[in-house]
């Protein structure tokens, strides 16, 4: 059995996001990370300026199968792998549509990418959704859950 970093992958293909703010011609600044990590939305948003933050959530890792084992040890293992992409509103830019372009951009990117030598990655659900952001700008967030398949070896 190989161990995979799934995580590491999935960021890997989204760091290829891009996109361009409400007046098509300026770059969006757009970050991919880690979630649970030190750093907070407000700061992200507010302090350094970025536009869209997608974060990638651990993994809920499952065996493939009964009839995938050797000796009763588990050949791979499949993963959903959560990932959010947030934006607010700010001058200029319109936190809806940018998500709405970033959303396209993540579909296409991953039905281009989908089938890797080692890996199949699919969107497997989408849900848009927003918060508010402790009293500030409401947060815009689109949730996605990726499908992580290792290839068999």
């Amino acid at each position: 059995m190989s161990s995979y970093d799934y995580r590491e992958n999935v960021k890997n293909i989204l760091g290829l996001v891009s996109t361009t703010i409400d007046d098509f011609a300026t770059p969006a600044d757009i970050i991919v990370m880690y979630e649970d990590g030190p750093e907070n939305l407000k700061h992200l948003f507010y302090v350094n300026d970025f536009d869209v933050v997608i974060t990638v959530g651990r993994p809920r890792i499952r065996e493939s199968g009964d009839g995938k084992r050797i000796q009763g040890v588990p050949l791979r293992y499949n993963a959903d792998v959560p990932v959010t992409a947030c934006a607010i509103d700010k001058t200029g830019v319109t936190a809806a549509k940018l998500l709405n372009r970033v959303r396209y951009n993540i579909q296409s990117i991953v039905g281009a990418l989908a089938q890797r030598p080692t890996f199949t990655l699919i969107v497997e659900t989408s849900e848009p959704r927003n918060n508010p952001m402790g009293g500030y700008d409401p947060l815009w967030m689109d949730t996605y859950v990726f499908r992580y398949r290792p290839m068999e070896y």
